[in-house]
């Protein structure tokens, strides 16, 4: 096998083939490249566009948390001073 790569590199119509084909397969790997390149920046975006929509969802939940823990709170109060309104009633 290695016999015939190197009675093939003597051969100027082989080298000319070889090198043909290399730059061929070269400029497909770039291409490849290229297209992945831009895949990747679309994806970036993408991710990022992700990122930031998580993170109003999450500031939105930890304000509705905070309003929740004042209504319960609020709640909680407003029993408290209804029960203490009824005891005082039946006095």
């Amino acid at each position: 096998m290695l016999l015939l790569i190197i009675a093939k590199i003597g051969d100027p119509s082989a080298t000319s083939e070889l090198e043909s084909n290399l730059i061929e397969s070269i400029e497909q790997k770039q291409k490849a490249l290229f297209n992945v390149r831009g895949e990747a920046r679309e994806l970036d975006k993408r991710l990022k566009s992700r990122q930031e929509q998580l993170s109003e969802l999450n500031q939105r939940i930890a304000r509705l948390k905070e309003q929740l823990a004042s209504v319960s709170k609020q709640a909680a109060e407003l029993a408290q001073s209804q029960s203490e309104e009824k005891q005082n009633l039946q006095l």
